[in-house]
């Protein structure tokens, strides 16, 4: 049985697995994260201002090469899809827990 969306056989195309398989390979992370109530408004004032030296602190010195948040309709619920540059061994997303 397969999962939709999900193929059963071939090589990885996302992730760590991929990663491994094809190097030279962007790496592709999710998060999910969850806004405290009464804090929202603050959030999309702060991220709707990005810095430019944050924009270029991210590409340049984290490796990041796409980053995209999602709120799910009707919540506090964030969804974060961030591409990395292959040499990025992991991203410390800790932050997101405060």
């Amino acid at each position: 049985m397969t999962t939709p969306g999900m193929a059963n056989n071939g090589p990885a195309t996302e992730g760590p697995a991929a990663a491994q398989a094809q190097p030279n390979a962007s790496r592709m992370w999710c998060f999910q994260t969850n806004i405290k109530d009464g804090k929202l408004g603050e959030y999309q004032r702060y991220h709707d201002n990005i810095w430019p030296e944050v924009t270029r602190g991210l590409r340049d010195v984290a490796g990041i090469l796409r980053l995209e948040i999602f709120r799910l309709p009707a919540t506090n619920n964030l969804v974060m899809i961030v591409e990395s540059d292959p040499g990025v061994a992991d991203l410390d997303v800790s932050f997101l827990d405060s």
